[in-house]
Protein backbone atom coordinates (compact mmCIF):
# COMPACT_ATOMS: atom_id res chain seq x y z
CA UNK A 1 0.00 0.00 0.00
CA UNK A 2 1.72 3.02 -1.55
CA UNK A 3 1.38 6.43 0.46
CA UNK A 4 -0.76 9.14 -1.08
CA UNK A 5 0.16 12.66 -2.30
CA UNK A 6 -1.55 13.95 0.95
CA UNK A 7 0.29 11.58 3.16
CA UNK A 8 3.72 12.12 1.85
CA UNK A 9 3.04 15.75 1.79
CA UNK A 10 1.98 15.71 5.49
CA UNK A 11 4.90 13.19 6.60
CA UNK A 12 7.34 15.59 5.03
CA UNK A 13 6.06 18.51 6.78
CA UNK A 14 5.87 16.91 10.23
CA UNK A 15 9.31 15.63 9.45
CA UNK A 16 10.44 19.62 8.92
CA UNK A 17 8.38 21.20 12.09
CA UNK A 18 10.41 18.39 13.68
CA UNK A 19 14.01 19.39 12.57
CA UNK A 20 13.35 23.00 12.60
CA UNK A 21 10.75 23.86 15.67
CA UNK A 22 13.30 23.13 18.65
CA UNK A 23 15.56 25.37 17.12
CA UNK A 24 13.21 28.13 16.96
CA UNK A 25 12.20 27.27 20.51
CA UNK A 26 16.11 27.40 21.76
CA UNK A 27 16.70 30.36 20.01
CA UNK A 28 13.66 32.06 21.85
CA UNK A 29 14.65 30.75 25.38
CA UNK A 30 17.67 32.65 26.85
CA UNK A 31 17.74 29.69 29.19
CA UNK A 32 18.50 27.12 26.63
CA UNK A 33 21.55 25.30 26.97
CA UNK A 34 22.19 25.74 23.40
CA UNK A 35 24.91 28.50 23.39
CA UNK A 36 23.58 29.82 19.60
CA UNK A 37 20.13 30.40 21.65
CA UNK A 38 21.79 32.28 24.08
CA UNK A 39 23.68 34.64 21.21
CA UNK A 40 19.93 35.37 19.93
CA UNK A 41 18.82 36.63 23.21
CA UNK A 42 21.56 38.52 24.10
CA UNK A 43 22.58 39.60 20.57
CA UNK A 44 18.92 41.04 20.10
CA UNK A 45 18.73 42.86 23.15
CA UNK A 46 22.35 44.71 21.77
CA UNK A 47 20.47 45.08 18.65
CA UNK A 48 17.70 46.97 20.34
CA UNK A 49 20.26 48.49 22.40
CA UNK A 50 22.08 50.16 18.84
CA UNK A 51 18.73 50.46 17.80
CA UNK A 52 17.63 53.42 20.58
CA UNK A 53 21.07 54.88 20.87
CA UNK A 54 21.22 55.39 16.92
CA UNK A 55 17.65 56.98 17.35
CA UNK A 56 18.22 59.10 20.43
CA UNK A 57 21.41 60.57 19.00
CA UNK A 58 19.69 61.42 15.80
CA UNK A 59 17.06 62.86 17.38
CA UNK A 60 19.49 64.82 19.65
CA UNK A 61 17.94 63.51 22.82
CA UNK A 62 20.67 60.93 23.95
CA UNK A 63 20.87 60.38 27.75
CA UNK A 64 23.79 58.59 29.28
CA UNK A 65 22.15 58.22 32.57
CA UNK A 66 18.65 57.24 30.76
CA UNK A 67 20.60 54.26 28.82
CA UNK A 68 22.69 53.18 32.03
CA UNK A 69 19.64 52.75 34.00
CA UNK A 70 17.57 50.77 31.20
CA UNK A 71 20.73 48.79 29.62
CA UNK A 72 23.31 48.00 32.19
CA UNK A 73 22.96 45.45 35.25
CA UNK A 74 21.67 47.15 38.12
CA UNK A 75 24.92 46.52 39.75
CA UNK A 76 27.21 48.37 36.96
CA UNK A 77 24.48 50.82 36.93
CA UNK A 78 24.51 51.94 40.68
CA UNK A 79 28.52 51.96 40.97
CA UNK A 80 28.75 53.72 37.89
CA UNK A 81 26.22 56.63 39.41
CA UNK A 82 27.90 56.25 43.31
CA UNK A 83 31.18 56.74 41.63
CA UNK A 84 29.73 59.96 39.78
CA UNK A 85 28.22 60.85 43.05
CA UNK A 86 31.17 60.90 44.92
CA UNK A 87 33.51 62.59 42.59
CA UNK A 88 31.20 65.50 42.95
CA UNK A 89 33.12 68.55 41.09
CA UNK A 90 36.61 66.31 41.31
CA UNK A 91 37.18 65.35 37.62
CA UNK A 92 40.30 63.18 38.61
CA UNK A 93 37.83 60.83 40.74
CA UNK A 94 34.70 60.49 38.10
CA UNK A 95 34.71 58.94 35.07
CA UNK A 96 35.27 61.92 32.83
CA UNK A 97 34.19 60.19 29.29
CA UNK A 98 30.86 59.40 27.89
CA UNK A 99 31.27 55.50 29.34
CA UNK A 100 28.79 54.71 26.59
CA UNK A 101 30.86 56.16 24.10
CA UNK A 102 34.22 56.35 25.41
CA UNK A 103 33.70 59.82 24.00
CA UNK A 104 34.02 63.26 25.34
CA UNK A 105 31.06 64.73 22.56
CA UNK A 106 28.16 63.03 21.35
CA UNK A 107 28.69 61.61 17.73
CA UNK A 108 25.93 63.56 14.71
CA UNK A 109 24.92 59.76 13.94
CA UNK A 110 25.79 56.54 15.11
CA UNK A 111 25.51 53.52 12.94
CA UNK A 112 25.05 50.11 13.83
CA UNK A 113 27.42 47.59 11.22
CA UNK A 114 26.47 43.89 13.40
CA UNK A 115 27.49 41.92 15.93
CA UNK A 116 29.43 38.82 16.59
CA UNK A 117 29.73 35.88 19.64
CA UNK A 118 32.63 35.93 21.27
CA UNK A 119 31.78 33.80 24.43
CA UNK A 120 28.65 32.23 25.17
CA UNK A 121 27.14 30.39 28.12
CA UNK A 122 24.05 30.29 29.60
CA UNK A 123 24.37 33.16 31.76
CA UNK A 124 26.77 35.29 29.78
CA UNK A 125 27.90 36.24 26.47
CA UNK A 126 31.06 38.27 25.09
CA UNK A 127 30.09 40.33 22.21
CA UNK A 128 31.53 42.36 19.71
CA UNK A 129 29.69 45.14 17.74
CA UNK A 130 30.77 47.19 15.08
CA UNK A 131 29.29 50.72 14.55
CA UNK A 132 30.58 53.93 13.12
CA UNK A 133 30.66 56.66 14.61
CA UNK A 134 32.99 59.91 14.37
CA UNK A 135 33.80 59.12 10.96
CA UNK A 136 35.25 55.81 11.93
CA UNK A 137 34.58 52.38 12.64
CA UNK A 138 34.77 50.93 15.90
CA UNK A 139 34.18 47.71 17.33
CA UNK A 140 33.63 47.46 21.27
CA UNK A 141 32.97 43.99 23.36
CA UNK A 142 30.48 44.18 25.49
CA UNK A 143 29.75 41.51 28.61
CA UNK A 144 26.37 40.59 29.01
CA UNK A 145 24.89 39.20 32.07
CA UNK A 146 21.09 37.40 31.89
CA UNK A 147 20.05 38.59 34.98
CA UNK A 148 16.54 38.50 36.48
CA UNK A 149 15.52 41.37 33.61
CA UNK A 150 16.69 39.85 30.90
CA UNK A 151 20.03 40.13 29.30
CA UNK A 152 21.84 43.54 30.22
CA UNK A 153 25.24 45.16 29.89
CA UNK A 154 27.69 44.14 32.65
CA UNK A 155 31.03 45.62 31.52
CA UNK A 156 32.27 47.26 27.85
CA UNK A 157 35.79 47.02 26.46
CA UNK A 158 36.59 50.16 23.88
CA UNK A 159 39.94 48.46 22.87
CA UNK A 160 40.18 45.48 20.42
CA UNK A 161 41.93 43.01 22.54
CA UNK A 162 41.76 44.78 25.98
CA UNK A 163 40.27 44.20 29.29
CA UNK A 164 40.57 47.53 30.20
CA UNK A 165 37.15 48.56 30.11
CA UNK A 166 34.33 50.15 32.04
CA UNK A 167 34.62 48.38 35.33
CA UNK A 168 38.37 49.09 35.22
CA UNK A 169 37.54 53.13 34.38
CA UNK A 170 35.15 53.14 38.00
CA UNK A 171 37.58 51.47 39.82
CA UNK A 172 40.47 53.78 39.14
CA UNK A 173 38.09 56.53 39.82
CA UNK A 174 37.30 55.57 42.82
CA UNK A 175 41.33 54.76 43.94
CA UNK A 176 41.96 58.05 43.01
CA UNK A 177 39.65 58.91 45.42
CA UNK A 178 40.35 56.76 48.07
CA UNK A 179 44.20 57.93 47.72
CA UNK A 180 43.31 61.69 47.72
CA UNK A 181 41.56 61.45 50.67
CA UNK A 182 43.97 59.78 52.61
CA UNK A 183 46.42 62.37 51.84
CA UNK A 184 44.41 65.06 52.83
CA UNK A 185 43.77 63.30 56.69
CA UNK A 186 47.34 62.72 56.67
CA UNK A 187 49.12 65.36 59.04
CA UNK A 188 51.48 67.16 57.48
CA UNK A 189 55.03 67.67 58.73
CA UNK A 190 56.57 71.14 59.24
Amino acid sequence: MGLTSTSRRTLLLGALAAITLPRVALAQNPNAPDPMGVFVGAGGMMQRFYHDLSRAIAQKRYSQSRFIRAYFTDELAALYFRTQKEAGDELSWSVDVDAILNAQDVPDKLIYQGSKPLKVTKREALIAVTSEAFGETRTFRYLMRNVKQGWRIDDIFYEEGDDYGLRAFVAAARKRRREDLAKAKKPQRP
